[in-house]
C-alpha cells in the first residue's frame, strides 16, 4: 500500500511573532509604567475634602432630625425676649390631664401669636424661635369664670386675684372704666406672668393655642 504525504507548508515562510502576546501575559506588559509619587500636600487636601464632605452630610442629617422634632415634639427657642440663649420647649407633656396644662404649671407662650397648626410652619418656628415669648403660670382651667372689675381680676373658682392687664385674647383700655362683669373662659386660660414679654406678677388671659409647650430645664 502506497504511503501518501500531506502537502507541507512553504518552508521558506517566516513567522512574525512581534504582535503575539502570550495568554498569561498582562495587557500592556510591554509598556513601561510611570509611577508618580503623590505629595503630602495632595494627600492632606484629599483628607480635608473628605472631612468637609462628611461634615456637610452630618449637618444635613442633624438639620433634618431637628426639623422633624420641631414639627412634632419639641423645639429650641428663647423663652425670654431679652435673652438670646435658647432652651428646649417640649409639647404634649400633660397626658394625665388630657393634654391640658394643670393648675400652677409653668408654660412657654407667645404673647402675640398662636402655635401653627401646619407642620411646615412649626419647623419654621423651630428655626426662628417663638415670637414675643414669655413664661407664665397657669392660674385657671380652660372653662372657669372670671370676675373683672377695672384693672383687677378674680378667679371665681379659686378666688385667686391680682392686677389684670390687656392681652391678645382679652383686650381693654385701662385708661377707661371697665364695667364689672363675669367673663367665661372658652378654651382660654388665666395666667400669671413669670418672665419674658409681659409684666411679672400680672394676670392676663391667653388662648390655648398660644401655649407652645413646657420649659425643659436641665436638672
Amino acid at each position: 500500500m502506497a504511503n501518501k504525504k500531506g502537502a507541507l507548508r512553504n518552508s521558506d515562510g517566516v513567522v512574525d511573532a512581534a504582535d503575539y502576546i502570550p495568554r498569561l501575559a498582562m495587557p500592556g506588559a510591554r509598556d513601561v509604567i510611570d509611577v508618580k509619587e503623590e505629595s503630602w500636600g495632595r494627600i492632606a487636601f484629599g483628607w480635608l475634602k473628605g472631612l468637609l464632605a462628611f461634615g456637610v452630610i452630618l449637618l444635613l442629617l442633624v438639620g433634618l432630625l431637628y426639623s422633624g422634632l420641631s414639627a412634632t415634639l419639641m423645639m429650641l427657642s428663647s423663652v425670654n425676649s431679652d435673652s438670646n440663649s435658647r432652651e428646649w420647649v417640649v409639647r404634649n407633656t400633660w397626658g394625665e390631664t388630657g393634654g391640658k396644662p394643670p393648675l400652677d404649671q409653668k408654660v412657654v407662650i407667645s404673647t402675640t401669636k398662636a402655635l401653627p397648626a401646619e407642620w411646615w410652619n412649626r419647623i419654621l418656628v423651630g428655626w426662628t424661635g417663638i415670637a414675643a415669648p414669655a413664661v407664665v403660670r397657669i392660674a385657671s382651667t380652660d372653662y372657669e369664670k372670671l370676675y373683672i372689675a377695672n384693672s383687677e381680676v378674680t378667679n371665681l373658682t379659686t378666688e385667686e386675684s391680682g392686677e389684670f392687664t390687656s392681652s391678645a385674647a382679652f383686650q381693654y383700655n385701662t385708661d377707661e372704666e371697665l364695667t364689672e362683669q363675669n367673663y367665661k373662659l372658652d378654651n382660654e386660660y388665666l395666667v400669671e406672668c413669670v418672665s419674658g414679654s409681659c409684666e411679672a406678677g400680672t394676670y392676663f388671659v391667653i388662648d390655648a393655642v398660644q401655649i407652645f409647650g413646657e420649659r425643659q430645664i436641665a436638672k
